[in-house]
């Protein structure tokens, strides 16, 4: 399993909706992809985009199973 996790500051003027707009893939990656991009509380130009938290066997993931992406 490979995780990675993205920590950006937007440019001035950029909002968070822009960023997940930019962000979403115009074409998927050939395997299940889920991710999950916030917004900091304290700091609107702060966000991060990471995986959901691993469920234990046997649980489903909210929403249904990982689904790919665009």
């Amino acid at each position: 399993m490979i995780v990675s996790v993205f920590v950006r500051r937007l440019k001035p003027g950029a909002t968070f909706q822009d960023f997940v707009r930019e962000w979403e893939a115009d074409e998927g990656f050939g395997l299940p992809t889920r991710v999950l991009n916030a917004q900091s509380l304290t700091d609107p130009r702060a966000t991060s985009t990471r995986p959901p938290s691993p469920h234990p066997a046997g649980t489903q993931w909210p929403g249904g199973p990982p689904r790919q992406c665009r």
